[in-house]
């Protein structure tokens, strides 16, 4: 009975605590510990497993192992695609070999009236049967290889599926899916919730989309990017203030209560402690990627693009220069500096639109953001060995130190990164530790009380309780196609350049890869985009601007 009351004691900590720090900025939590969270005061001083004496124990707890599976290593294949620039194969892996599948790559197919090249379907995705992934991913992929009307028909159908996402059906079908996962273990069996960042960078990626079209519809988009995350952050700040003023209700209710008089007690309270500060440790490896930006919600590209559309606009309206060079400040406010961006800004700080200029806004990919591997870790609690799946963002590897834009011979510009989505996810992560440790409490329970009840019938309840157990994997879903971290530059061209070229530089300076991209001499802006991954990058420039007399303009966005 005791070592029920002890699980069942650690589950409740642990969902509160999971609340609170389902994104909470690491500054704001850092005096609040684990030990905190479960059961130990921030300034009780030493942790609780130092001052007793832990219990004898032969178990053997701690990490067995870090592991691709699940959509992570399915996606696998994929990544080898669009790391080769092989767009056209990835969208075709993506479907089974039936459904219809764009053809080409490098540019979007032409299309005459309502005629339209055949899409794939997002449903009949192989790799995930969840839309909303499905879409973002096959939506980024088209992007990347310039299929433009591709790209736009999936990032629209994935923030309709958000849209959808907020009814009551919806939510109790996401109820169901999630439950079902937990009885199972089969983790991605559940309906797929995005991160805040995904759900801002598929509005982020739709902008662009538009932008890139050359449609002036670009800019709705942008907006509500912005809207969006301050809405996002907003609200994630309300639910934070109200779990820690829950916390605080219990910490006080607990504080009433005089210490445990009896030595088992009072080891079960240390074995708490450390069995959490086993698990959590795993995590800390990745502080220093975290720690590289002050929250998960820092994302700049809706502002720069909000920048990049209003000062093209400006060339119709003057008075939009110095909208564009406060959402250009807005934006290096996020970011945390940029001279790209700081220099923009005091370009706009001019009236007027100087006489002959031309400008390129150059856009940069670069690399591939974290993926979620599955975290086998063993925990030792109540006497028994426990086994945990849990899903961890490692980080991937980029060989791209910077990159710069040429004319001819003559270097123009060294680009900043603004987006570092690497630092973001990570970061994300880092404040969302507790959330998982409520996960894994919520695991150790129901293995706890299955392993229990299957003994009762014997061997054969035991085995199917371990078929069980060998069957469970972790959900390592996450939008995967995304690029590491954003680099941009606005770049005034010589009066005689027709052509720009983006190289990518290693860490010893040295040239990775390099691309030429025409910029014809008409066009008063021009905006091109990048993806660079390790030694290739594909280069796309837009389609002719709306302001240089654009003649096909969609109003919908």
């Amino acid at each position: 009975m005791r070592n029920e009351k002890m699980v069942l004691r650690l589950s409740r900590r642990a969902m509160l605590g999971g609340l609170i720090a389902a994104g909470l900025p690491h500054a704001a939590y850092a005096q609040l510990s684990l030990g905190s969270l479960f059961g130990k005061k921030p300034d009780a001083g030493k942790d609780a497993a130092s001052t007793q004496k832990k219990p004898a124990d032969k178990l053997k707890p701690g990490k067995q192992g870090l592991f691709a599976g699940g959509y992570s290593q399915r996606f696998e294949p994929l990544r080898v695609m669009i790391a080769t620039a092989d767009y056209t194969d990835a969208i075709q892996a993506f479907v089974p070999p039936a459904a219809p599948t764009p053809t080409g790559s490098g540019t979007a197919p032409e299309t005459k009236g309502d005629v339209k090249a055949p899409l794939p379907e997002a449903h009949h995705a192989v790799l995930t049967s969840d839309p909303f992934l499905a879409n973002v991913e096959l939506g980024l992929i088209a992007f990347e290889a310039g299929q433009l009307d591709e790209a736009v028909d999936h990032l629209k159908k994935a923030e309709i599926l958000q849209d959808h996402a907020k009814g009551l059906g919806h939510t109790l079908g996401r109820g169901f899916g999630w439950f079902g996962s937990k009885v199972t273990g089969q983790g991605e069996l559940a309906p797929y919730h995005p991160l805040d960042y995904e759900a801002v960078l598929q509005l982020n990626y739709l902008a662009l989309a538009h932008l890139m079209k050359g449609q002036p519809t670009c800019y709705n988009v942008a907006r509500r990017c912005i809207d969006f995350q301050q809405e996002i952050k907003a609200r994630f700040e309300k639910e934070i203030d109200e779990a820690k003023a829950k916390l605080a209700r219990q910490d006080a209710d607990e504080a009433k209560k005089p210490p445990p008089k009896d030595q088992a007690a009072r080891d079960e309270q240390a074995t708490e402690h450390q069995t959490l500060n086993d698990f959590t440790g795993e995590f800390k490896a990745y502080d220093s990627y975290a720690g590289r930006v002050p929250n998960a919600y820092v994302n700049p590209l809706g502002d720069y693009l909000a920048g990049v559309i209003q000062e093209i606009a400006s060339r119709e309206q003057d008075a939009l220069r110095d909208n564009s060079r406060i959402a250009y400040e807005n934006a290096v406010a996020l970011c945390g500096r940029s001279s790209q961006l700081s220099a923009a800004a005091a370009a706009m700080k001019r009236a007027r639109v100087p006489n002959g200029e031309r400008v390129v806004h150059v856009i940069v990919g670069e690399g591939f953001a974290p993926e979620r591997r599955e975290l086998f870790f063993v925990l030792g609690l109540v006497g028994q060995l426990l086994p945990v799946r849990v899903p961890i963002f490692t980080p991937v590897a980029s060989p791209i130190e910077a990159i710069d834009v040429h004319v001819g011979s003559a270097r123009l510009a060294v680009l900043d990164p603004i987006g570092d989505f690497e630092a973001i996810r990570m970061r994300s992560q880092q404040d969302r530790v507790p959330l998982l440790t409520l996960d894994v409490t919520v695991g150790l329970v129901a293995s706890y009380m299955e392993g229990k009840a299957a003994h009762k019938f014997g061997p054969l309840g035991d085995v199917l309780y371990g078929g069980k157990e060998l069957a469970s994997h972790a959900d390592t879903r996450s939008w995967l196609s995304l690029p590491r971290r954003f680099h941009v530059a606005r770049v005034a061209l010589p009066a005689a350049a027709t052509s720009i070229t983006l190289g990518t530089l290693g860490k010893a300076g040295q040239r990775l890869a390099s691309q030429r991209v025409e910029v014809p001499k008409g066009e008063s802006h021009t905006v091109v985009y990048a993806r660079a991954v390790d030694g290739q990058i594909t280069v796309h420039s837009a389609r002719r601007l709306w302001i240089d007399g654009k003649l096909e303009i969609d109003t919908h966005a």
